[in-house]
């Protein structure tokens, strides 16, 4: 597994900021037991939005190592629901009036649900000075469903991206009283704040620069100096590998000179260069017609090209 840095939206030191627009009308929390509708409990949903936007901040925190401001203390018109349109430009300038950063992450929807189910089962026969009895046994689970829709905006008044994002937990509790499983079960408030950071976290690493593992192929066989990189590459030196390549790209061997031309493309992904990559790859589909490298050029192309809208906010080329 390598690990090339995958696409993000954010040019630091330019932050994005995190803002609330849903309008709590629309913003419903659900309650199921065994299936069956009983209420809506939507006093807590400002609450539970606001934990949306403290787990996307702790997240960025955590990857790009800088806290985004949260800009939750007022709503602009048109507020925002589920699937509505993006917002004018004028409410986006009411937005970047009162924040300092030249993105903005604006939460515009928002649905949950929380289904308690439970059983009773009965033990096998237990012979008590009354009679033989089955004694009765409790279990119950809770689930918390939650989904955000959100999207992305620049001063221009731009939609850079937008995205739902859903995540779920579940907690499960027995006893010997449908009370004792009440009592052991986490509250509602308290999952549906938890669900919430799941949703915040999940979004940051959708929108945020970070690493993911990716399966590449390299060729580490043809010569000594090609074994030799490859294993200097596998160690994590990548810088001396890339020399050897480099050197080995330029060989009156074809075969040679076509595996380290591929390798050099997978060094420059490596280095977050994916216009060099691509430059690499072309080179060894033209020179010695690859069919490696022409299955990889698609794959570089496609990463080109789902950065393209990003690229000014990026705090590198790639």
């Amino acid at each position: 597994m390598l690990h090339p840095p995958q696409s993000g939206l954010v040019k630091l030191p330019q932050p994005m900021a995190l803002f609330n627009n849903i309008d709590s009308e629309f913003a419903l929390t659900e309650f199921y037991r065994n299936g069956t509708f009983i209420e809506q409990i939507n006093a807590q949903n400002n609450y539970i939005q606001h934990y949306t936007l403290v787990g996307i901040s702790k997240a960025f925190k955590e990857v790009n190592y800088y806290t985004p401001q949260i800009a939750d203390s007022f709503k602009v018109n048109p507020l925002s629901r589920m699937k509505s349109g993006p917002l004018p430009k004028k409410a986006l300038d009411a937005i970047f009036d009162k924040i300092e950063a030249d993105l903005v992450l604006v939460l515009e929807g928002y649905d949950a649900s929380i289904d308690a189910n439970g059983q009773v089962t009965y033990s096998a026969p237990v012979d008590r000075s009354y009679g033989t009895v089955r004694v009765p046994y409790f279990d119950g689970s809770q689930t918390v469903s939650m989904t955000i829709f959100f999207r992305i905006y620049n001063r221009n008044g731009e939609v850079l991206s937008q995205s739902q994002v859903s995540d779920q937990l579940t907690s499960m509790a027995s006893g010997e009283s449908p009370q004792e499983v009440h009592f052991n079960m986490p509250d509602e408030a308290s999952m549906l704040e938890q669900t919430a950071l799941f949703v915040g976290s999940n979004i940051a690493k959708m929108v945020s620069l970070h690493w993911r593992d990716v399966q590449r192929t390299m060729y580490l066989y043809g010569n000594d100096e090609l074994v030799e990189a490859g294993n200097l590459a596998i160690k994590g030196d990548w810088p001396q590998a890339t020399d050897l390549w480099f050197e080995l790209a330029g060989s009156d061997r074809e075969k040679i000179a076509e595996k380290a031309s591929y390798n050099m493309a997978l060094a420059s992904e490596m280095a977050g260069d994916l216009d060099l990559a691509i430059t690499w790859a072309e080179r060894c589909i033209e020179n010695y017609d690859s069919r490696l490298a022409k299955s990889y050029l698609e794959v570089l192309k496609q990463r080109s090209k789902d950065l393209e809208p990003f690229k000014p906010y990026l705090s590198s080329k790639n």
